[in-house]
C-alpha cells in the first residue's frame, strides 16, 4: 500500500520527523541528480533518464511511500521493462541482430541503475548506501567516450569536469551516516570546505598526471614489476650463474601453445663466456629486420600458434624445430647471435610458427666462421685444466660428433645431482661444479655440457628458453614460469642444430614434481575458464533472448515475495495491546517537575530524571522517586499501592521543602 505520512502543523512532532525520514537528505538528491545529468551528458540523452530524474525530484514534493514488499518489487520489474523497452528503441532496426555488448547496447546498464534510483527514492525502507554505489556504478560507465561500453576512447574533458563535483557530493553525503551532536562553527565549515577543495585537487591533479603519462607509467611497469622483468621471467636476458635459476616454483602462465606436441621454446642463445657470465646480453645485440624465406616451405608444414599471455619482453619463443616464422608487424632477429626474434611490441600478442616434417629447424641459419670461432672458444685462462683433460676421458670412444654429444650428456647426469640451490664458491662457477661434481640447476649443466664439448671440437653454445609439456585441452599447452629451462645446443654437419640438453631428469620441467601453487592454479584457471565460456554465452544472446533471462530471473524474487507476505499474514499474531499512561501518574511527575524547579534543579528536558539526580546530592527520597515512578509508567506495573507509594513519598519531599522555606 502507499502509506501517506503527513507533516502538518496539527500532527504529532514524531510525525512530521517519520515524514523528514521519508524523504532524501538534499545531498543525495543532489548526488542522484548529478550522476544521471552526467550520464545523460556523456552518453547522449533519453527520455528514460529526463523521467527519472522528475521521479527523483518528486519524491520531496509527495510524502506518498512504498511501504509494501510487493509493490516495491512491482516497481523494479517495471523500471526493468522500461529500460529494456528503451534499449530497443535506440537501436536501429537493421542493428536488431547485434548482441548486448554491441555500442548500441552501452546505455541498457544506465537505464537500469537510473530506474532503480527512483525506485530505492520511493521505497520507505530506502538504503543510502545502495543509492551511492548506484551513482557511483553511473559516473564509472562514463569512463569510455563511445556510443558503448567497447569503445576505447576515454572523454577526459568531460570526465575531468564531473570528477571534482561527484567527490563533492559524494563527500557532503558522508555527514548523514553519523549525525554531529552539535553543529559545526563558522571556521570549522569553513576549514572543513578547504580541506575537501584540497581533496579534489589533489585528485585531479593527481589523476590527469596518471592519464598524460599512462603509456610511459605503463611500460615502466611492465619492465619492472611485469612478467617481461628479467627477474619475474625466470629468464635472465643476462645470464649469470648464481645460487638459483629464476623463479622456478612460479605458476604463473606464460604461453599457450596450439597445434605443438610439447618440447623446447627456444629464446636466446648465447656464445661468449666471462668470468661466470653468458653474453652478449639482449640489449648489447643489433636486429635487423626479419627476411623473407629463401626456401619454399612444404605444403604439409605444421603450423603452431603461439600466444602470450602476458608480456615476455618482446623475445619470441619459438619450438626448436621451427621452419620459418609467419610475418607480423615490425619483426626483427639477429642472425649473427643465435637468431633470437624480436616483435617489437611491448604488450603481448600471437604469431604462427611452421614446423616441417623431418626438418631439423632450418629457421636458425648455420653458423658463419665467425660465429663458429666463437662456439669453439674455450676460456684456458678461467676454465681449470683439468676440464679439458675430463673431457678427453669422457670422449676417448666418442669419435663422431653426436657420439661426444651423447657422452658428455651421461656424464653429466650420472656424476652431477640436480638442485634448486647451489653455493657457486671460489674461482669458476664451472670449474668446481664439474670437478667437485655438485648438485645445481639447469644452468650449470648447460654450461658444463658447452665447455665440454668445446673442448673436444664441437661448436656449441648456451640456450635459454621454456620446456613445453603441460596439456591442457587437444593440441594444446600451457607454458608456466616454473618451466623456464636452460639447455645448450650443437652445430653438426649433415644433422644441423641438436638440442643438448644434459640436465637430469628429475631438473626438467616435465619431471618436476607438480607443488600446491599449481593445484591451486589450475584450479583458478578452471574457473575462470567456465566463467569465460559463460560470458561468451551471454554475449552470443540477442537482445530479445536476454531480455526474456533477465525477465525469468526477476519473475522468480517477484513470486517468492508474494508468497512471503501471505504467509507472514496468515500467521501474524494479534499486535499487543499496550495502556495509555495512566493519569495520577502522569500529575505525580508533573508535581515532581514542580519539586526540582522549587530546589533550583530544574531537569534539562533532553536529560532523564536518574541522570540529571547524580549530578547533585539529592535526597534518597528523590531517587526512591524517580525509580518507582520508571517502574510505574514505561514498566506499565500501575496499581493503587504504586499510587499511593510515589504520592506518599511526593509529599515528604514538599513537607521538608516547605520547612526548609519556613526556616529562613
Amino acid at each position: 500500500m502507499l502509506n501517506i505520512i503527513s507533516g502538518q502543523a496539527d500532527k504529532s512532532n514524531g510525525s512530521r520527523e517519520a515524514g523528514q525520514a521519508a524523504r532524501l537528505p538534499l545531498a543525495v538528491t543532489a548526488l542522484l541528480l548529478f550522476s544521471i545529468a552526467a550520464f545523460a551528458w556523456v552518453k547522449g540523452g533519453s527520455w528514460l533518464l529526463l523521467l527519472a530524474a522528475l521521479g527523483i525530484m518528486g519524491s520531496h514534493l509527495s510524502p506518498a511511500r512504498i511501504t509494501s514488499g510487493v509493490l516495491l518489487w512491482v516497481a523494479r520489474f517495471l523500471a526493468c521493462g522500461l529500460a529494456l523497452f528503451t534499449a530497443f528503441l535506440t537501436v536501429p532496426h537493421a542493428d536488431q541482430q547485434f548482441t548486448i555488448l554491441d555500442p548500441h547496447w552501452a546505455n541498457l546498464f544506465g537505464y537500469l541503475c537510473a530506474g532503480e534510483l527512483v525506485v530505492q527514492a520511493w521505497s520507505a525502507r530506502k538504503s543510502l548506501v545502495g543509492m551511492i554505489l548506484l551513482s557511483s556504478l553511473l559516473c564509472l560507465l562514463l569512463s569510455d567516450s563511445g556510443p558503448g561500453i567497447l569503445s576505447n576512447a576515454l572523454p577526459f574533458n568531460k570526465v575531468a569536469l564531473i570528477a571534482p563535483g561527484y567527490i563533492l557530493l559524494v563527500t557532503l553525503c558522508f555527514r548523514h551516516y553519523r549525525p554531529r551532536a552539535r553543529p559545526r562553527g563558522r571556521w570549522g565549515l569553513l576549514c572543513a570546505g578547504l580541506l575537501m577543495l584540497l581533496t579534489v585537487g589533489v585528485g585531479y591533479v593527481f589523476y590527469t598526471s596518471i592519464y598524460a603519462n599512462r603509456m610511459s607509467l605503463f611500460d615502466w611497469s611492465e619492465r619492472w614489476f611485469g612478467p617481461g622483468a628479467d627477474r619475474a621471467l625466470g629468464l635472465s636476458l643476462d645470464p649469470r650463474l648464481g645460487e638459483t635459476f629464476g623463479d622456478h616454483g612460479s605458476p604463473r602462465r606464460m604461453l599457450q601453445v596450439e597445434g605443438y606436441g610439447g618440447g623446447y621454446l627456444r629464446g636466446l642463445a648465447f656464445d661468449i663466456y666471462t668470468n661466470g657470465r653468458w653474453t652478449p646480453a639482449l640489449s648489447e645485440r643489433t636486429f635487423v629486420p626479419l627476411p623473407v624465406p629463401a626456401r619454399n616451405i612444404p605444403a604439409t608444414a605444421a603450423e603452431v600458434h603461439i600466444s602470450e599471455l602476458v608480456s615476455t619482453d618482446s623475445v619470441l619463443y619459438l619450438p626448436s624445430e621451427t621452419a620459418d616464422l609467419r610475418r607480423g608487424v615490425a619483426q626483427k632477429w639477429c642472425p649473427a647471435d643465435g637468431g633470437p626474434v624480436e616483435s617489437g611490441s611491448s604488450v603481448p600478442e600471437r604469431y604462427a610458427v611452421l614446423l616441417a616434417p623431418g626438418d631439423g629447424g632450418t629457421f636458425w641459419p648455420a653458423p658463419s666462421p665467425t660465429e663458429r670461432h666463437r662456439m669453439l672458444d674455450y676460456p684456458r685462462r678461467e676454465i681449470d685444466p683439468r676440464i679439458a683433460q675430463l673431457a678427453e676421458l669422457i670422449c676417448e670412444r666418442s669419435p663422431t660428433p653426436q657420439q661426444k654429444i651423447v657422452a658428455v650428456i651421461n656424464y653429466l647426469q650420472s656424476h652431477n645431482a640436480y638442485s634448486l640451490r647451489v653455493k657457486p664458491g671460489h674461482g669458476d662457477p664451472i670449474s668446481n661444479f664439474i670437478l667437485q661434481r655438485k648438485s645445481a640447476h639447469c644452468e650449470y649443466f648447460a654450461s658444463a655440457a658447452t665447455m665440454l664439448l668445446r673442448a673436444q671440437g664441437v661448436p656449441t653454445r648456451y640456450v635459454i628458453g621454456y620446456y613445453a609439456h603441460e596439456v591442457t585441452g587437444p593440441g594444446q599447452l600451457i607454458v608456466r614460469l616454473q618451466d623456464a629451462h636452460a639447455w645448450a645446443e650443437s652445430w653438426v654437419d649433415g644433422a644441423g642444430w641438436v638440442v643438448v640438453d644434459a640436465t637430469p631428469g628429475a631438473g626438467r620441467p616435465d619431471q618436476s614434481a607438480m607443488g600446491w601453487q599449481t593445484w591451486c592454479a589450475r584450479a583458478w584457471e578452471q574457473a575462470q575458464a567456465r566463467f569465460q565460456h559463460f560470458r561468451d554465452w551471454i554475449v552470443a544472446r540477442t537482445p530479445f533472448q536476454l531480455a526474456l533471462l533477465l525477465l525469468a530471473t526477476i519473475l522468480p524474487f517477484f513470486l517468492l515475495q508474494i508468497w512471503n507476505n501471505r504467509r507472514k499474514r496468515d500467521n501474524s499474531l494479534p499486535a499487543p495491546l499496550y495502556h495509555a499512561d495512566d493519569p495520577a501518574v502522569l500529575q505525580l511527575g508533573e508535581r515532581f517537575s514542580a519539586w526540582l524547579l522549587s530546589r533550583g534543579h530544574a531537569c534539562p528536558a533532553a536529560v532523564p530524571w536518574r541522570d540529571h539526580l547524580l549530578e547533585y546530592d539529592a535526597p534518597p527520597a528523590a531517587v526512591e522517586f524517580v525509580q518507582l515512578y520508571n517502574t510505574a509508567r514505561f514498566g506499565k506495573q500501575i496499581d493503587g499501592g504504586t499510587v499511593a507509594a510515589l504520592r506518599e513519598l511526593l509529599d515528604v519531599m514538599e513537607q521538608v521543602e516547605c520547612e526548609k522555606s519556613a526556616g529562613r
